[in-house]
């Protein structure tokens, strides 16, 4: 968005997910292809999965609609990027609501306790990302500045813009979605959609522990992407693509965008890159953006797909909220971003949050008469002195008897007669 000494990038599209999303899930599918190719030449050209594509379909309705409301979420009435994102950071919560509701996961309070420190540091960067944003440092608490950073500037004139589109768009929105109401429900749909599925996923890598990572990404991102293209295309009521101009119309845009070059100089502040950068510097920067966007979501999707398929899935969620401190910090070391003393202090709740749940304990064991309870029904002990032993005759048959005890003593008439006795044939005589 921002190029040197704080300009604002005139082809920044912050509501580029409804074109940059499929261009992603392309990326993802083109990288897991080798692991889902059928190399022996017997049958179809790909493998057949591991997991059932019925459990991905499953998975796929849950993604894709969650992954389309995501972007089209800033359509809808109220929805600001700071409650976009403190929505998102209380994707633990959501997890461990989840999980005790429909998963019978059970937490501990110390687990419980290291979740909500967390979040609550995920929530207090985007509290303070309002202060250094609002245009007025010295009104964030801690600052001492008396004139806007350049960012700051840059991101008010941003959000400017945005609103003058937002007003241009609105007779293409429909007006239910633009009232507070619909804008706070699909930021709640989205965040338990995303719950849920990674509840899911984990469930399904257990019972399926043969699916690896990469035939997992393949076959639920081709079954995605056609989902995405449609619910995106131009032809798309403007309700379902939130208003948005459609994903053609937004491709010929950002094929006209200005050369490569031009901002690598505003970005680093020292033109002449189009000399260095040869024919790849006059390459459409939004076309070169999105690629390399794609390239980075690949490594990015796929360590989250070995998360989920190793770590329990609020462990994951909590992952995915860190990442957001890790973005901050990268912002501060490698960008210069401003930053307040409030920063520090959510980034550290946040990473504390997340190396506690990953080392305090779970929940007790439960009580023996719990564990009784929870077994009843199964089949009943054998009788005393006895044990189960598998027996097989010359069919291959295999059957259950019962082996003589140890003790030499005779058996009693009671432990001949009872239920548990030696089986017998229709003649009275014992199978052996």
């Amino acid at each position: 968005e921002y190029g040197g000494g704080g300009s604002r990038n005139p082809d920044a599209d912050r509501r580029a997910g409804i074109l940059l999303t499929p261009v992603q899930f392309v990326f993802v599918i083109l990288a897991s292809l080798p692991e889902v190719l059928n190399m022996s030449g017997k049958g179809g050209f790909l493998r057949a999965p591991a997991m059932p594509l019925g459990v991905m379909l499953l998975q796929v309705l849950l993604h894709a609609p969650m992954s389309h409301l995501n972007n089209i979420a800033f359509a809808f009435g109220k929805v600001s990027q700071v409650l976009h994102v403190v929505v998102r950071s209380a994707g633990g919560v959501a997890s461990m609501v989840i999980g005790w509701a429909l998963f019978t996961k059970r937490y501990s309070l110390a687990q419980v306790t290291a979740m909500l420190l967390a979040t609550g540091g995920a929530v207090l960067i985007a509290v303070a990302e309002r202060f250094v944003h609002a245009g007025d440092a010295a009104a964030a608490p801690g600052c001492c500045g008396d004139a806007p950073t350049p960012e700051a500037a840059a991101t008010a004139a941003l959000a400017a813009d945005e609103a003058a589109a937002a007003a241009a768009d609105g007779s293409n929105t429909p007006a239910w979605m633009r009232s507070a109401a619909a804008g706070e429900a699909v930021l709640v749909v989205v965040l338990v959609l995303a719950a849920f599925l990674t509840h899911l996923q984990s469930s399904a890598r257990k019972r399926y522990p043969g699916a690896s990572a990469g035939e997992t990404l393949f076959w639920l991102h081709i079954m995605g992407v056609v989902m995405l293209l449609g619910a995106g295309s131009d032809a798309a009521p403007a309700a379902v693509r939130g208003g948005e101009e459609g994903m053609l119309a937004k491709a010929q845009r950002w094929a006209s965008s200005r050369p490569f070059s031009a901002l690598v100089d505003d970005v680093t502040g020292a033109p002449g890159w189009s000399s260095v950068l040869g024919p790849a510097g006059e390459a459409p920067c939004m076309l070169v953006l999105a690629v390399l966007n794609g390239l980075t979501q690949v490594f990015c999707i796929r360590g989250v797909t070995m998360l989920v398929h190793s770590a329990e899935p609020v462990m994951v969620t909590l992952v995915m909220t860190a990442r957001k401190a890790v973005t901050w910090a990268l912002s501060v070391v490698l960008f210069g971003h401003p930053t307040i003393w409030l920063h520090y202090v959510a980034a550290g709740a946040v990473f504390i949050g997340v190396a506690a749940y990953a080392q305090v304990p779970g929940p007790s064991p439960l009580p023996a008469a719990a564990v009784a309870h929870a077994k009843d029904g199964e089949s009943k002990q054998p009788s005393r002195g006895t044990e189960p032993q598998a027996a097989s005759d010359a069919s291959g048959d295999v059957s259950l008897r019962r082996r003589k005890p140890a003790t030499n003593a005779p058996l009693s008439e009671s432990e001949t007669d009872d239920d548990d006795g030696p089986a017998r044939g229709v003649d009275g005589t014992v199978v052996r």
